[in-house]
């Protein structure tokens, strides 16, 4: 059985994580900083290392950062088609569901 209170903490956690990664987008954009030119000087943290890691943001070295913003819409489109998949998963099941127990 899985405990309700792990699976809130950890939902919690993972909206945390995902608020800190759009704030950290935030301040690329409000800088305008999308090139090795205007790249932004930024501490190393959890979620500037994922986003380092997806090649979302790049470093330019010294510990400035810019946005990737060609990759961020390649990301967020395969995000898409990742969401309509589990999205049909699940209607797939819920009808599974509902036709064993119309039997």
């Amino acid at each position: 059985m899985i405990n309700p209170a792990i699976v809130a903490a950890a939902g919690a956690a993972n909206a945390a994580r995902r608020t800190a990664k759009q704030a950290l987008l935030g301040r690329f954009a409000a800088a305008r900083a999308y090139d090795v030119s205007s790249a932004i000087a930024l501490d190393q943290t959890p979620e500037l290392t994922e986003l380092v890691g997806r090649a979302i943001v790049r470093a330019r070295g010294g510990g400035f950062y810019y946005l990737d913003r060609e990759r961020q819409r390649e990301q967020a489109a395969g995000q898409g088609w990742l969401v309509l998949a589990i999205l049909l998963a699940i209607a797939s099941v819920m009808a599974s569901l509902i036709a064993l127990a119309a039997t």
